[in-house]
């Protein structure tokens, strides 16, 4: 994949996780996600939104250099709503596709329904 593309793609990833972030969201550890805040998400490698402030956005592009030579990885990303609650993303590359899931069960507000979507 050359430059253009994963600068593409990294675009594509952002617009889609941070976009719909508030309305979606990912899986893995969400029962430890809301004990903590944005600070220390990112503090543990997440890629993480607070209101505009992005930490470890160079770890989305990580995962994308790891997905382009083949190797298995997992990023999660977490939006936090105004009232603070966490919307968790998670991209995870098995080789050949990646997968993305979502997790709003901790967003009081969540609207339809709270869920984890795959």
């Amino acid at each position: 994949m050359g430059l253009i593309e994963k600068r593409f793609w990294k675009g594509i990833i952002v617009i889609i996780c941070f976009a719909l972030g508030l309305s979606i969201a990912g899986c893995s550890n969400q029962s430890t996600i809301k004990s903590f805040g944005p600070q220390q998400a990112a503090g543990q490698g997440d890629v993480v939104n607070d209101h505009g402030q992005v930490y470890n956005i160079d770890k989305l592009e990580g995962f994308l250099d790891s997905a382009d030579h083949g190797i298995v990885s997992k990023l999660r990303m977490i939006d936090y709503t105004t009232e603070g609650d966490p919307v968790i993303h998670v991209l995870a590359y098995n080789g050949q596709t990646i997968d993305f899931s979502t997790d709003n069960s901790q967003d009081k507000f969540a609207e339809p329904i709270k869920a984890i979507t795959h």
